[in-house]
């Protein structure tokens, strides 16, 4: 368990101040000082009390449950009843009573800002914000009073309670539903404690000790003033804080990038349906007999693997393959004139003209650079160019 630093705002300049070590056994106790004199212990929870004087405690009927929609009718539902304007109050939301009302403490903003800066100067970040009457143990169908200099507290139930100079007691007392008994911690001076006598009730007497504080239940407190813009932020979420633009941002030309990335692939998609359905096209054309197509990419390759193969051990096909290997060769002497062509055996045979002896050697290197096993020899000349024969064997 951590340290624990109470620190009770009799007005911002004037504090009490309470530590508690990790074992709830009190460490020291400062009374009516500043913030100044605070020891400071990043390690310590730091909880604070506010007067109640500058503190509406009441309740609202309001049936939603959502925290949001609550938060945004609150304030409504309390106007007629506040004299500032809501837009500079700050509403707290608190428990459901037995009766599903909704409990509510409004302080101006000011004044919470003031308290909340005045603590910052002295890097004190408060966990728990609560109005002082909530400090005072409750019993039930019991008020709670305690006196603190001319300041009374009174805490009237769970959620309820106010502050109230003590020569002004009298003026709301009578407004007020009696109790079945008044339990006094401390001392109350004699016209204060002639008011509440006037309820005809029993009043115990109660004496503080040294952790009063540290008994008062803090953890459960009903209502902490630190909600909506006032929540405390962590640590963490405090140094992630500068880069939240920047990560955003990140995120934002991530999607973009990963939208372009998507519509690509839907660009490739569409081609490659489209190629698809073109080599089907092909190959119904090409294979009229086909009836079941699967993958016509697969199957077309299949086919011509299958007349490759049929080609090979035919005379036709042996033919039309030592023909496909020359052609290229052949094309390369643009002035050269095939005048026969003869296949026997196996063998190929080409009777060509071409314009001279060097154009007849030029076809030689070509068909050697090739690789083929070709053999071309002169067969006579004539005025019009060189004859000559080329032989190719499979």
């Amino acid at each position: 368990m951590r340290p624990i630093l109470f620190i009770h705002f009799h007005h911002l300049t004037s504090v009490d101040w309470t530590i508690f070590d990790s074992q709830q056994r009190l460490v020291n106790h400062v009374a009516e000082t500043t913030l100044a004199t605070i020891p400071i212990d990043k390690n310590q929870q730091v909880i604070i009390l506010l007067p109640n004087t500058e503190i509406l405690l009441t309740h609202v009927d309001i049936p939603t449950t959502q925290r949001q929609r609550l938060q945004q009718a609150v304030p409504y539902a309390l106007e007629e009843q506040l004299a500032e304007d809501i837009e500079q109050l700050h509403f707290a939301l608190g428990q459901r009573d037995v009766n599903q009302h909704l409990a509510v403490a409004v302080i101006a903003q000011r004044h919470l800002d003031n308290y909340l800066n005045a603590l910052r100067e002295f890097q004190l970040s408060p966990a728990v914000v609560l109005p002082e009457v909530f400090i005072l143990p409750l019993i039930s169908e019991s008020w709670s009073v305690m006196q603190q200099g001319q300041r009374v507290l009174v805490r009237t139930e769970k959620q309820a309670g106010f502050a109230i100079e003590g020569e002004n007691i009298n003026t709301i007392l009578p407004f007020l539903t009696v109790p079945s008994q008044i339990i006094v911690w401390g001392k109350l001076s004699e016209s204060v404690r002639a008011a509440f006598n006037s309820f005809n009730v029993p009043i115990i007497e109660k004496m503080l000790d040294d952790n009063f504080l540290i008994s008062s239940n803090y953890r459960t407190v009903p209502i902490n003033l630190l909600q909506g813009k006032y929540q405390p932020v962590s640590q963490t979420a405090h140094l992630w804080r500068p880069w939240r633009l920047t990560v955003a941002l990140l995120l934002l030309f991530g999607c973009i990038e990963i939208g372009k990335l998507g519509l690509y692939y839907n660009q490739l998609e569409q081609q490659a349906q489209t190629l698809n359905q073109q080599i089907e096209q092909i190959y119904r054309q090409t294979f009229p007999q086909a009836q079941k197509i699967v993958n016509p990419r697969v199957q077309m390759e299949q086919q011509l693997s299958e007349l490759k193969g049929k080609a090979k051990n035919t005379r036709a096909g042996n033919f039309l393959i030592l023909l496909n290997q020359l052609s290229p060769v052949l094309s390369k002497v643009t002035s050269l004139n095939l005048k026969e062509i003869s296949y026997q055996s196996g063998k190929l045979e080409l009777s060509l003209e071409v314009p001279d002896l060097a154009t007849l050697e030029l076809l030689t290197r070509y068909v050697k650079e090739a690789g083929m096993n070709a053999v071309i020899s002169p067969s006579g000349s004539e005025s019009k160019g060189v004859r000559a024969k080329l032989q190719l064997e499979s």
